[in-house]
């Protein structure tokens, strides 16, 4: 698989997990969605690349 950046396979691994748990019902959707922002962005910012969020789901 191809990815348009190289922290790709880590985003990947990061949506698929917190989807899953949404899924099964671990996770609401707003919690397994706003986890996955938190846990992308920290991802992204620590690749060093300028990003911001926007607030949490409710």
């Amino acid at each position: 698989m191809m990815y348009t950046v190289p922290e790709g396979p880590q985003i990947v691994s990061v949506l698929e997990l917190r989807l899953n748990q949404a899924m099964i019902g671990e996770k609401t959707s707003a919690d397994a969605l706003n986890t996955m922002a938190a846990e992308i962005h920290t991802l992204m910012r620590g690749a060093g690349y300028k990003t911001e969020r926007l607030p949490d789901l409710k």
